[in-house]
């Protein structure tokens, strides 16, 4: 026992003989421990790694990543200053202390992403065979995107126009197995087209085939979101397309361009292009005398419109619905030609081709409220009483069985329903938590939707 005692004296004293330093050191505030101090148990250390300001500052840390230091939090500072930016001292140069670096320049700003789409009557020409000039122009246009700041997805339609001439057809069949088997015998054409395309660019085409449960479900939608988003990160394009081959209830998701428009909302795009043979919207068929190009997408209210071409199931109304859905996300569409020398970059760059939906203020929103309120499709609508309705909207609680006055269609919980006003007016949608059979005859205590998982409409 002695002996240790006698040990640790002998620490203490090591530690005294080292302190021996001059005035202008002390003058800096050095501080060095001692065995009996807070770090009692620990292995003596002479000095602390950094300096100890006088003003009650915390302890330096060096990040040698980053090079700067947190500031304390007890001095309320939100900032961060870089290392060496005490207060001056006698003989040093006078030097300006650097601007704290703001909370938000601290992220790392993330690349922008434009989605294009690309109709069937734009990729082939109609008799099967596949534009490569028009594709090769507008590849180039992308490859240059790319090597800047942007990032592009291409939505591509064409597999079934590429496939039917292979298996004999010359007018789109309405059988879904033949619809099926002409898409998967195109597919393999389309993607082809569109690597070749882009390789001459110096970039690799990356084939994403999506279904409308793909989407519509949360989980496989994260996944397709982190698909999308690592292979833009390795710098390859993605090229996307229904997987018609699969598909179930409808061979696409009503046509390719309500997937551009989810497409967009799945990787957050900045711009959305809705590429056609027709240089925007028009007050009548193109063709027609008189016939207007609408610059806004607000203009184009109550226009009668025609349907799509023989080859594809858009048209477009098709278009103009796409638009406007993400539009209600926040993206900004433009419909527009998509012939030419120069397409994406005058719309890019802000010039006025072809019609343009502004996108309203979705800011703060939520990844999973965009996929909830513009992705995930509502299976039934409930009508409920006016005091449900201020507690969703005014008060922010979640809906009860005992506010639901009326329900129209079946759902189990984990499906989507709309919510809406006794006068039928829809301002909600969310994810039910029951089933409908559990709130048959309004029972209290179940909660049928909660407010974490509801959208309200603006």
């Amino acid at each position: 026992m002695g002996e240790r005692l006698r040990a640790r004296l002998d620490r203490h004293a090591s530690c005294r003989r080292g302190d021996r330093r001059s005035g202008a050191d002390r003058e800096r505030g050095d501080v060095r421990t001692c065995g009996d101090d807070r770090d009692r148990g620990r292995r003596c250390s002479c000095s602390f790694p950094r300096r100890l300001p006088r003003d009650d500052g915390a302890l330096e840390c060096d990040d040698a990543v980053h090079r700067r230091i947190p500031a304390a939090r007890d001095a309320r500072d939100g900032h961060q200053r870089r290392l060496g930016t005490g207060p001056a001292r006698s003989g040093h140069l006078p030097r300006s202390v650097p601007a704290p670096v703001s909370r938000r320049r601290r992220r790392l700003t993330e690349a922008v992403t434009v989605v294009v789409k690309f109709g069937s009557s734009l990729v082939t020409d109609g008799r099967g065979q596949i534009r490569r000039s028009l594709l090769g122009a507008r590849a180039a246009e992308i490859g240059s995107l790319m090597r800047g700041s942007e990032s592009v997805v291409v939505v591509s339609s064409g597999a079934i126009a590429l496939g039917l001439p292979r298996l004999g057809f010359t007018h789109r069949p309405r059988a879904l197995p033949r619809l099926q088997a002409a898409s998967a015998l195109g597919q393999v054409r389309l993607q082809r087209a569109w690597d070749t395309a882009l390789r001459r660019e110096g970039f690799e085409a990356a084939q994403v085939l999506l279904s409308a449960p793909d989407l519509a479900e949360r989980a496989s939608y994260v996944n397709a979101r982190n698909a999308l988003e690592t292979l833009l990160k390795l710098g390859v394009v993605p090229v996307v397309n229904e997987n018609d081959a699969t598909a179930t209830d409808e061979i696409t998701f009503g046509d390719n361009d309500a997937l551009a428009a989810q497409v967009a909302v799945l990787v957050r795009a900045r711009l959305l292009v809705l590429l056609t043979e027709v240089e925007g919207v028009y007050t009548a068929h193109p063709a027609a005398p008189g016939a207007e190009l609408l610059s806004e997408g607000d203009m184009a209210e109550g226009l009668t419109l025609g349907r799509g071409s023989p080859l594809g199931r858009g048209g477009m109304a098709s278009k103009i619905q796409a638009a406007r859905l993400a539009a209600g996300a926040g993206i900004p569409t433009v419909i527009a030609s998509g012939r030419g020398r120069e397409v994406l970059a005058p719309i890019i760059a802000g010039e006025r081709l072809g019609t343009r939906f502004p996108g309203r203020d979705s800011a703060g929103a939520s990844a999973f409220r965009l996929w909830l309120q513009h992705v995930k499709p509502a299976v039934a609508r409930l009508v409920v009483d006016e005091g449900a309705r201020d507690a969703l909207v005014a008060q922010g609680r979640s809906l009860l069985a005992v506010g639901v006055v009326g329900c129209e269609g079946a759902f189990a919980a984990g499906d989507a329903v709309e919510l809406a006003e006794p006068d039928g007016t829809v301002f909600a949608k969310g994810i039910a938590s029951a089933g409908s059979a559990e709130i048959t005859g309004r029972p209290r205590g179940i909660e049928v939707v909660h407010r974490d998982r509801l959208v309200l409409y603006s």
